[in-house]
């Protein structure tokens, strides 16, 4: 700013100095006309002064008075012409210095906003945000009635985020729409899939296309211009810039280049938010992964760990449901062990265990993979499926594997599609999870069989010190019982060997 005041006082001291030289042409131009004129006032009293007769000396100073005037004449008819050509030149540098200046003005405006506006997006990491801000600062830079931000996270989506401004000339307000646009109703140019260059629309284009012409006519806008948002190789997604008014060009090239220069900015901010969220995603996931590692590890029961898996991963994964099925000891069928849908708890007593030759947790059994069911989009009868309670759009199974051993499968169930974080987060969370109840399995199985074994140490001990028939019979029955697991016990006692000196064989005592 400072180079470009100094050259704005050379300019003003040059027009000055030109001032001056105008002033001083006028001043010799009359020093010249009155030497003309006095030259010409003693032609004319010559032929007098001839008849009256005339000396040598006043001859010769009559002859030098002509030829001073002349010659001062043809001096000021030379600085006049070389005052013109220099007045001439420097017109023509002046008009260059202030055409360029006029340039370097823009440029330095056009940088300064540039500036401004990477500030402005520099002060937030909210997506969000960075889409309003980014409507708003092209909307009032470039003069534009409305500015559109459209981005998505992949091209394959069904729905496109759009963020809307819109201003008013007459009032001079804006208003900030922000809404989700559905894919096919979402009008862009292959070129700015193929190619990532702007796209130009203009109703006085004899060849718009007529989804473009509909699109401008029912916005109620003369053109807009497509604007991509790459970083790296990736589109990440457009911003529409809308002029009512019809102008040629409708958008300048500088105007192009600074908004695709804004672009390119709001593209590297939109990709900063995106890993700043992937970031604090992680970090999030870390700590519930810990949490819930620790949660494991301190379960007394099976119930316990199915109600603190529930809580912990419906706090991090949006879900309407989940279950938990075992695989019996044989190995051909499930038993739904656990079940949880739209808040309370779900009663599975009643269900008996399934073989795993059907349903969607029987495949995920029978392969040992995750399966990802939607509803809408696939053929679900092919498994053969069960459903309990209501039936929901998106099903996610995950088996649950310890040492290579199928221990049961994991299910969690959605209305709306779960994100690649969140199944990449189940598949993290199913292993552990499966050690867990494995353990628990495990713990209750020995506990069990040490309980019996003290059980049936404490029986033999009473065994030793009783005589009494009755007595060893109750307790012969007890150690039984606790071997079969509460099953009915009957014990018969009878003779060995019939008596010799008996008529009739004695009946059997129980």
């Amino acid at each position: 700013m400072a180079t470009i005041g100094k050259i704005q006082n050379l300019l003003q001291i040059q027009s000055e100095n030109s001032e001056i030289r105008r002033k001083g042409r006028r001043i010799l131009f009359l020093i010249a006309l009155l030497l003309l004129i006095g030259v010409a006032h003693f032609l004319l009293e010559l032929p007098d002064k001839l008849e009256g007769g005339m000396t040598a000396g006043e001859i010769v100073s009559i002859s030098v008075q002509v030829m001073s005037g002349l010659i001062i004449a043809l001096i000021y008819v030379y600085l006049v012409w070389t005052a013109n050509q220099f007045a001439r030149e420097s017109e023509e540098k002046t008009r260059f210095i202030r055409r360029h200046l006029s340039q370097t003005e823009a440029r330095l405006e056009e940088t300064q906003k540039l500036y401004d506006f990477s500030n402005l997006l520099a002060t937030t990491l909210d997506a969000g945000e960075i889409y309003q801000r980014t409507a708003r600062t092209f909307t009032a830079y470039l003069q534009v009635s409305s500015s559109t931000v459209f981005a998505w996270e992949n091209l394959a989506d069904s729905v496109v985020h759009q963020v809307t401004c819109s201003c008013q000339s007459e009032t001079e307000t804006c208003a900030l729409e922000v809404q989700d646009l559905p894919r096919a109703e979402f009008i862009v140019a292959d070129r700015i899939f193929q190619e990532r260059q702007p796209e130009l629309y203009s109703l006085n284009d004899p060849d718009l296309a007529s989804p473009a012409r509909r699109m401008l006519a029912e916005m109620g806008q003369f053109g807009c211009l497509d604007i991509p948002l790459v970083r790296g190789d990736k589109l990440l997604g457009l911003i529409r810039l809308c002029r009512q008014n019809e102008a040629d060009p409708l958008f300048s090239s500088e105007e192009i280049r600074l908004a695709q220069t804004m672009a390119n900015e709001t593209a590297v901010a939109l990709a900063n938010a995106q890993l700043t969220a992937e970031a604090q995603a992680r970090v999030a996931q870390l700590s519930s992964l810990y949490r819930f590692s620790l949660f494991l590890s301190e379960a007394p029961g099976l119930t316990d760990i199915f109600k603190g898996a529930r809580r912990e991963i419906l706090s991090f994964v949006e879900a309407t449901g989940m279950s938990i099925s075992l695989l019996v000891p044989d190995g051909a069928k499930l038993h739904w062990i656990y079940g949880y849908e739209l808040g309370q708890e779900v009663d599975l007593s009643a269900i008996p265990p399934l073989p795993i030759s059907e349903g969607f947790a029987g495949y995920v059994a029978r392969n040992r993979e995750m399966l990802y069911i939607n509803r809408a989009t696939e053929d679900v009868e092919k498994y053969h499926s069960v459903t309990v309670g209501a039936e929901v759009k998106v099903w996610l199974g995950l088996p649950m594997i310890v040492a290579n051993r199928l221990v049961g499968v994991l299910a969690i169930e959605n209305e709306t599609d779960f994100s690649e974080r969140e199944i990449s987060l189940l598949k993290t969370i199913v292993g552990p999870l499966a050690i867990a109840i494995q353990n628990a399995r495990l713990l209750g199985q020995a506990e069990a069989r040490a309980q019996r074994q003290l059980n049936l140490n404490r029986i033999s001990t009473q065994l030793h010190q009783t005589a009494d028939v009755e007595n060893i019979v109750g307790l012969g029955l007890r150690a039984l019982s606790d071997v079969v697991e509460g099953d009915a016990v009957s014990l018969h006692l009878g003779r060995p060997y019939p008596a010799a000196t008996a008529q009739t064989p004695e009946s059997d005592q129980d």
